[in-house]
C-alpha cells in the first residue's frame, strides 16, 4: 500500500531536495528582506510585517517549485520501519489523516512536538 510521506515544516523529504529548497529560501529571504526595508522606508510601514508577508508569498512559491508529494510502501515489518526511521535521522514519525482529503500519511516530526 502506497502512503504519503510529508515533513512537519514543510521541507521536502529528500534530502537533496530539502537543500536545494534551503538554499532557494535563502536566497528569497534576502531578497525579500531588501524589498521589505526598501519599501519600509519609502512608506514609513513596520519591516516586519512586510517581511512577514513577503516570506508568506516566497514559501508559497517554493513549495509549489519543490513538488513536495512523496509516496512511499508502508511498512509491514518492525526492520523496515527501523530502515525509515534511521534514514530520517532517527526523528518521530507519526501517522494522521489529512483533513482535506481524508487520507491517511506518515508525518516526520523535524519541527519538534
Amino acid at each position: 500500500m502506497k502512503i504519503q510521506i510529508i515533513k512537519q515544516s514543510g521541507k521536502p523529504v529528500n534530502t537533496e531536495d530539502a537543500l536545494r529548497f534551503e538554499n532557494d529560501f535563502r536566497l528569497m529571504y534576502d531578497k525579500a528582506e531588501t524589498k521589505a526595508e526598501a519599501l519600509a522606508a519609502k512608506n514609513g510601514k513596520p519591516v516586519m510585517k512586510l517581511l512577514e508577508r513577503y516570506l508568506s508569498f516566497a514559501e508559497l512559491l517554493l513549495n509549489r517549485k519543490h513538488n513536495q508529494d512523496q509516496f512511499i510502501e508502508l511498512p509491514k515489518t518492525a526492520k523496515a520501519w527501523r530502515k525509515l526511521i534511521d534514514e530520517h535521522a532517527n526523528l518521530p514519525i507519526l501517522i494522521a489523516k489529512r483533513a482535506d482529503r481524508k487520507a491517511t500519511v506518515l508525518v516526520i516530526m523535524d519541527s519538534g512536538l
